[in-house]
């Protein structure tokens, strides 16, 4: 087993107490743990590190981690579907290029040409 998969089994256990990085150090001998967090949340685990202040002397204390459940994903509910009639649809419009050609509505002609496309035969 990894350690990536040996920290995320001790997050899932510990729940929302977390894990203190001292442990994972000297108990579970996870050295990295800042490492396979990183790659932990990137894989979409919520997981937050909570620092645990300084010490008296003014030394820092480790962090802790603490898994987060994912938030329940919800399919969505298929959108009905809306049917217009012929008679409600909105009017195909003809299509005006940049350079001044009219596409006709119909998608297959050409209502106006610009001086360029009608010389070369090229089609915007």
């Amino acid at each position: 087993m990894s350690q990536r998969e040996r920290l995320l089994e001790l997050l899932i256990a510990a729940g929302p107490r977390g894990v203190d990085n001292h442990d994972l150090v000297y108990r579970e001998g996870i050295t990295r743990a800042a490492d396979l967090v990183f790659h932990l949340k990137l894989d979409g685990h919520r997981i937050e590190t909570v620092d645990q202040g300084t010490l008296p002397d003014g030394r820092r204390r480790l962090c802790r981690y603490i898994l987060h459940p994912r938030p329940r994903q919800v399919a969505p509910e298929p959108a009905a579907v809306a049917v217009k009639s012929p008679a409600v649809a909105a009017p195909i419009l003809p299509m005006t290029f940049l350079c001044g050609c009219t596409r006709a509505a119909d998608g297959k002609t050409w209502t106006k040409r610009c001086a360029f496309h009608l010389k070369h035969g090229v089609t915007p």
